[in-house]
């Protein structure tokens, strides 16, 4: 099943779905094999929640979660969870406002003249075929490109994650952004193990998806404004994923077409406005996305995720494939990269990254 699509289909091939939907939920609540079926039911019955099929079911597939459920449990106390370098701390009022608004606000992580340099190393990068993936891509540059790799390793963003992480830190995936002049608006979103994109098998396994194993880290190249849409964060939706409308947006996230079953009437986003080289660590399970481009200058910026050790990548996969964008990557050259302390759970392929 691939998000977006369901809304398309005839009336009596909704039911017919549907009551296919109903008789695996049942067989999985019997706890009967899952071995007479084909390998793409079997991580259906795997990896969707009683949640996601009761939502599916309910709606004749008219509504979806769009990942797998989860909240985000504030911690017992908003202590640091490392010691670090007093020029790099995050006070305890910081961690709350993470908890309770989806960041860290941003803060100084390069100068103007380094997003300047990097940004004439990537243009050429993604223009070219990824050595990695054989096909022009905006992901994963840190494996190839050295200056990405060594903006991604600086202790400002690195010694902050491990704050709200603890010491020890991988990274596993990184996107270049490029909104055109007069860009699209990106419509707002929510992930938790990146299900959404290919809705049959989650990109992150954590122990548990209620604990924070993952932040995000948003890198503004060039100014972000209001005007050229900056990033923007809706505070307080981390405590869930919402469910999601098939055809029901007036914008669309790449190819899916869907509203947020979530009332933006009452919402009061955040615009969050930064300078080339400034750096925001957030929580992807906070609404988000980011407004059109109304100016007649691009804007440009990267974003790299980080885990805890012990949340597996692509288990048992060697292709991702990410629907909503069209794309399929080969993992043969993937591997996560240490960015501090040690791997003392060994559950994924390790890289170094790209060095000079």
């Amino acid at each position: 099943m691939r998000i977006g699509q369901p809304i398309k289909r005839p009336r009596l091939q909704r039911w017919g779905l549907t009551l296919a939907l109903c008789f695996l939920f049942v067989w999985r609540k019997l706890g009967l094999p899952f071995k007479p079926f084909s390998r793409q039911i079997r991580l259906i019955l795997t990896n969707w929640t009683d949640g996601m099929f009761s939502i599916l079911i309910r709606s004749r597939l008219k509504r979806a979660y769009p990942d797998q459920p989860c909240t985000l449990n504030h911690p017992a106390t908003y202590a640091p969870k490392t010691d670090v370098a007093d020029a790099h701390k995050l006070s305890e009022e910081d961690i709350r406002h993470f908890y309770e608004n989806g960041y860290v606000k941003p803060f100084d992580a390069f100068s103007e003249t380094e997003m300047c340099a990097f940004y004439e190393d990537i243009e050429v990068a993604r223009q070219a075929k990824s050595p990695h993936y054989g096909f022009v891509t905006d992901r994963d540059h840190h494996l190839s490109l050295p200056s990405m790799m060594e903006l991604i390793r600086r202790p400002a963003i690195v010694e902050r994650c491990a704050q709200l992480l603890g010491p020890d830190l991988l990274m596993w995936r990184s996107q270049f952004f490029y909104k055109p002049p007069r860009g699209d608006a990106i419509q707002w979103h929510q992930a938790s193990t990146y299900l959404v994109e290919d809705y049959l098998s989650p990109a992150l396994i954590p122990p548990g998806r209620d604990e924070l194993f993952q932040l995000t880290i948003w890198v503004a190249v060039d100014p972000a404004t209001i005007e050229n849409g900056c990033l923007r964060v809706i505070p307080g939706t981390a405590d869930g994923i919402r469910t999601i409308t098939f055809g029901a947006g007036e914008a669309s996230f790449y190819e899916a077409s869907y509203a947020n079953d979530f009332d933006f009437s009452k919402a009061e986003p955040h615009l969050i406005e930064m300078k080339p080289g400034q750096a925001l660590i957030f929580s992807e399970r906070s609404i988000h996305g980011s407004g059109a481009n109304t100016t007649d200058a691009s804007r440009s910026a990267f974003n790299f995720r980080v885990i805890r050790p012990d949340t597996k990548v692509y288990k048992d996969k060697t292709v991702h494939r990410a629907g909503h964008m069209g794309e399929k990557y080969n993992l043969g050259r993937w591997g996560c990269v240490l960015l501090r302390g040690e791997d003392r759970f060994g559950l994924n392929r390790m890289v170094e990254g790209a060095k000079r």
